[in-house]
């Protein structure tokens, strides 16, 4: 079991650039774990291609970036 599900959070909050694994990898770890769990991801890397679409594919609820 995820470490994710265990802790009963709320939410979890991402950024795509981690140590072990992306942001997308972690995502749908957790996601197939705890599948009601909400995840945002926040992150600079906004402006690139297909982020946001591998984003919602990855299981994230909402993408926003680290300017705002």
């Amino acid at each position: 079991m995820s470490l994710a599900a265990e802790l009963n959070l709320d939410l979890v909050i991402l950024d795509l650039t981690m140590p072990k694994l992306n942001g997308f990898q972690a995502a749908r770890t957790i996601q197939t774990a705890a599948p009601s769990l909400p995840l945002l991801l926040f992150t600079p890397h906004l402006s690139e291609p297909l982020v946001e679409d591998e984003a919602r594919n990855s299981g994230f609820r909402a993408c926003v970036p680290k300017d705002s």
